[in-house]
């Protein structure tokens, strides 16, 4: 330890004194500048959880049966385009419709078929990106809670 001495050889007391507090003051700042991280790593992990509960109960919950409603309207919407193929067809062989009118019949259906696709496809994209959403979370957790996170 360095310490400064008076004249007479003897250690200052006052100064070994300030120096012992200032060494104490610094350990405690920086157990509570430590503490006071942790406890910041804490509220931030507390914080992502609820997030991504609120993901997972809310969000992606609302997202998902909004796209199977989208999935059963369009399906639905197939299934009646599909019909009214068919009584186009009959219709055409009796001579009550064009062909004009069964190529209208035919667009739909083919029309209700993408769609539906297209709502499955919304479906497992939904699905897919949750995915990574959850593994987003985890890997800020796991950073969080290594005190790497920025």
């Amino acid at each position: 330890m360095n310490t400064t001495r008076i004249i007479t050889g003897q250690p200052n007391v006052m100064v070994l004194a300030l120096v012992a507090i200032t060494g104490w003051i610094s350990g405690a700042r920086a157990v509570a500048a430590e503490d006071a991280a942790a406890d910041s790593r804490q509220k931030a992990v507390t914080a992502l959880k609820l997030a991504r509960q609120e993901y997972l109960n809310g969000l992606y919950v609302e997202d998902e049966k909004r796209v199977r409603g989208d999935i059963f309207v369009a399906e639905q919407t197939q299934k009646t385009a599909e019909q009214g193929l068919k009584q186009a067809t009959v219709l055409v062989a009796k001579g009550v419709i064009t062909a004009l009118q069964l190529d209208s019949a035919v667009q739909a259906a083919a029309n209700a078929g993408v769609l539906v696709a297209e709502s499955r496809a919304k479906l497992k994209s939904l699905q897919e990106s949750k995915a990574q959403i959850l593994e987003q979370f985890d890997q800020l957790e796991r950073a969080l809670l290594e005190g790497k996170a920025k």
